[in-house]
């Protein structure tokens, strides 16, 4: 779901992984589960 999740905000928005990561690890349900950085890996393969 957050691999699907991250791939639309970076084709969306265009942000790059990082900015991904940042955002979706401070949603409820992600947090404290996912850290912004293991997000950002998804971004990147989602890509």
């Amino acid at each position: 779901y957050l691999r699907t999740m991250a791939a639309g905000l970076r084709e969306a928005r265009g942000w790059p992984p990082a900015v991904v990561g940042r955002y979706l690890a401070a949603l409820t349900g992600a947090h404290p589960r996912w850290t912004p950085s293991a997000i950002a890996d998804l971004a990147r393969v989602a890509a």
